[in-house]
């Protein structure tokens, strides 16, 4: 019987599927263009997490924005807004102010379903 892996664990393999999803799917930070040094960004901090690994929350960004990004949320706000239409930010901002209290067994299926994609 193998070992069920710890909350810790499944948080950061999330982090990371969900990473390397945002960063082949967009290629580019989503507002300067580079393709150096990229990060995934998320549009509602990554803090809730309701958004944290919902793919319309995160984009590729380089380090230099994704930084920026606390000062001036105005790139990646208008660049999502573009993308999800103002109707879905809204409703991204919606489940971020509601967050979901994940129990483990919720947070292995996500990373299986998220594991999916990239297969």
């Amino acid at each position: 019987m193998s070992k069920k892996p710890s909350r810790k664990t499944l948080v950061r393999k999330l982090d990371a599927i969900v990473k390397q999803i945002v960063i082949d799917r967009d290629v580019t930070c989503v507002c300067c263009g580079t393709s150096q040094n990229l990060t995934p960004g998320h549009l509602f901090s990554r803090v809730a997490y309701s958004t944290r690994w919902d793919l319309d929350n995160v984009f590729a960004q380089c380090i230099n924005c994704n930084f920026r990004h606390e000062s001036d949320p105005y790139p990646l706000m208008n660049y999502a807004e573009l993308i999800l239409g103002k109707d879905g930010v809204e409703a991204l901002h919606f489940k971020y102010v509601h967050p979901i209290k994940y129990k483990d067994f919720q947070l292995q299926e996500l990373l299986d379903q998220l594991e999916s994609l990239v297969r």
